[in-house]
């Protein structure tokens, strides 16, 4: 199959860079095996950067995910490769094979892709994400149960796990999972039923092979677009296996459909980007240090942050008396603001922040927080 390259270019003053768009495929299964793959302006190959897969849902195919779940504009500042692979044809409909009985093996062309990739850019093997909507949401959750799954993390947006590999999952280190998803989802219901796993089954199954908090900290999302007429909650298990974790947002009243998309339609929550959260959740994460394979890994500090949600000004509260530099991430993982050790031990302003929700990383610790 013929390589079709489309480059877009950003003038700066003084410079000029290029985002390519590179549509290829490979030969897999005895078929090719098409796929998109957007490789951001900053990207020089003297570095291994992230690789991000995103996978479409059921009868879509890998050009209109792209512009549903958009990654492009994280990638040009974050710096990581995004790859839309296309699904097979069942019945004249795309599809991923999530529950493996019989071809297409889509678990063993997803590793053979990354193989491939590596091959012309420079991937950091321990920095490999995967998410979808819907069947590649449910995809991406069939990687995870793979005892060989050499992705650090995962994600789901209205997607869930299939009853038909639920029992026989069987991932071999903790795995971080985002699931995103609305209880009035008409399509992959939030409660399970037939061939789809209840969400929050699927949650304290993660829960437990994380190894995290039984409870989760819950934290309201600001409803900065009332005309969308739904709310999003993050329920989010903490302080699991080498800081494992697995999170829940649930959108109150939200359809089958990807949160701050610009193609709206039914219900669409517009208070937050999936692509962004997804994103700040995944940078966090890499295999070896998942894997244990890091012996000396730093005693997570317990950390509390008050009031929370706060308007004006936090404290942080730590189980250690180690004096730490603080810094607070927004939800595109920028950096906006960092402590001294000495400023740490006093009252944080936080006013000038926009309302939202905020990462707190001091040392090997990581907390969140709302400002309202």
């Amino acid at each position: 199959m013929k390589k079709y390259i489309l480059i877009g270019l950003t003038i700066a003053a003084s410079h000029c860079n290029a985002q390519t768009t590179v549509i290829d495929s490979i030969f897999y299964g005895g078929q090719y095996r098409s796929y998109i793959a957007y490789i951001p302006a900053i990207y020089n190959g003297n570095t291994a950067v992230p690789l991000l897969y995103n996978l479409h849902g059921y009868t879509s195919n890998a050009a209109q995910q792209i512009y549903y779940g958009d990654f492009r504009p994280i990638a040009d500042t974050a710096n990581f490769i995004v790859v839309q692979p296309n699904g097979t044809f069942s019945q004249g409909l795309r599809f991923w094979n999530a529950f493996y009985q019989g071809p297409p093996n889509d678990l063993a062309f997803l590793n053979a892709l990354v193989d491939s990739l590596k091959l012309s850019y420079s991937i950091d093997e321990n920095r490999l994400y995967m998410c979808g909507m819907s069947n590649g949401g449910i995809m991406s959750y069939y990687v995870a149960c793979d005892p060989n799954n050499r992705f650090a993390a995962v994600g789901s947006v209205t997607g869930t796990m299939d009853t038909a590999f639920f029992a026989g999952c069987n991932p071999s280190r903790p795995t971080p999972v985002i699931e995103i998803h609305g209880d009035a989802d008409g399509t992959v219901p939030f409660g399970g039923g037939a061939s789809f796993v209840a969400i929050d089954t699927v949650m304290k199954y993660w829960s437990n092979v994380n190894g995290t908090n039984n409870a989760p900290m819950i934290s309201n999302y600001p409803d900065i677009v009332l005309n969308d007429f739904c709310t999003a909650t993050e329920y989010a298990y903490l302080n699991g296996i080498n800081n494992s974790e697995a999170v829940l947002v649930k959108i109150n009243g939200g359809a089958h459909t990807w949160p701050g998309a610009s193609i709206i339609f039914a219900v669409t929550n517009q208070d937050f980007s999936a692509s962004v959260r997804i994103w700040n959740f995944f940078r966090r994460y890499k295999k070896n240090l998942l894997s244990g394979i890091s012996e000396s890994l730093p005693v997570t500090d317990e950390l509390k942050i008050y009031p929370n949600p706060s308007q004006t000004t936090i404290s942080i509260q730590s189980s250690s008396n180690r004096k730490k530099e603080i810094m607070i991430f927004d939800m595109y993982g920028n950096s906006v603001k960092t402590i001294s050790s000495v400023d740490a031990q006093k009252p944080i302003y936080i006013g000038n922040l926009a309302s939202g929700i905020y990462t707190v990383v001091a040392g090997s610790s990581i907390i969140k927080f709302i400002k309202y």
